[in-house]
């Protein structure tokens, strides 16, 4: 897959995504070196290049959009009627929005270590932080 990282394109093999809450990513000292807004983004990706790089990119939604759950909030949540449904006039002002405050998307090259110390603080269980030098 290729990725548009500054001025360069990239071509990757492998690609982790790595999601998480907002009071997490001041937990994990390679994400806070990033300066990830937790509050727009949930996502980020670390990505290794085929020449043996490793990049994380991220996008954080425009700060006036809101999420998709706020403008859609499920119906299980709530027994109001006025509850937003998913229909299509809704999802197609939604798209609208999305047009109309566009997402940012952010890259920056990181270590090895780095990138590994984000997906393991991710993926593995958190009892196992500790043993990994997390």
């Amino acid at each position: 897959m290729e990725y548009q990282i500054e001025d360069e394109i990239i071509e990757t093999d492998d690609s982790w995504d790595c999601e998480f809450e907002p009071d997490e990513v001041d937990q994990v000292p390679a994400l806070k070196a990033l300066e990830i807004d937790a509050d727009l983004c949930e996502v980020v990706k670390i990505l290794k290049s085929d020449d043996g790089r490793f990049f994380a990119a991220w996008e954080e939604r425009h700060p006036e959009l809101g999420t998709f759950d706020e403008y859609f909030p499920s119906a299980g949540y709530s027994s109001r009627p006025e509850v937003a449904k998913r229909t299509p006039a809704r999802l197609k002002k939604w798209r609208e929005l999305e047009r109309r405050m566009p997402s940012m998307y952010y890259s920056e090259q990181i270590s090895r270590q780095d990138a590994y110390a984000i997906i393991a603080w991710f993926w593995l269980p958190k009892e196992f932080h500790a043993e990994a030098g997390l």
